[in-house]
């Protein structure tokens, strides 16, 4: 288990959470490659940067983390939490999670421009009450995944609770 990359992906999300903005989960799949680096270049060129551009240009913030996953079979399923349907077989695929002041229509129109609306699924997880079970739930692979599996975008440190982060 990587103790390291769990902390600091949770550290990332709870200072998401913390800005009080919308947040999105996006489940992307069968972009025809299995490779980890292959799917978070396309993701984070294709998807990421025309929305982190067009928030700078309007002087709205932006904040993503990109976890890339393999077949689900290879790890333990979750059974409390954020999903507790029996997991489909994705494959190689690519969770996002964004934070934003950008509304759900927007988020859509850039996924409509990239990729074919069956491989993206997008959740406004603003509201849910169960947040606290997400960064467990895209952890689930923690014995087999490392740093390259995973990509943080965030805005410049803030102070929480006296800890910068």
């Amino acid at each position: 288990m990587n103790t390291k990359l769990i902390n600091t992906f949770t550290k990332n999300f709870n200072v998401m959470k913390m800005r009080g903005e919308n947040l999105f989960l996006i489940t992307i799949t069968n972009l025809k490659t299995t490779k980890c680096e292959a799917y978070r270049s396309i993701v984070r060129s294709n998807f990421i940067t025309p929305i982190k551009k067009y928030c700078i240009s309007q002087g709205i913030g932006f904040d993503g983390i990109i976890a890339i996953e393999y077949n689900p079979d290879l790890c333990k399923p979750i059974h409390r939490g954020f999903y507790t349907k029996p997991m489909e077989d994705l494959g190689t695929h690519a969770h996002l999670i964004i934070s934003t002041k950008l509304d759900l229509e927007t988020i859509k129109g850039f996924r409509d421009k990239v990729f074919p609306t069956e491989n993206i699924k997008i959740d406004d997880i603003t509201k849910r009450d169960d947040l606290e079970y997400l960064p467990e739930y895209l952890m689930k692979q923690s014995s087999i995944i490392t740093e390259s599996n995973f990509l943080f975008d965030l805005r410049p440190s803030i102070k929480i609770m006296n800890e910068d982060v």
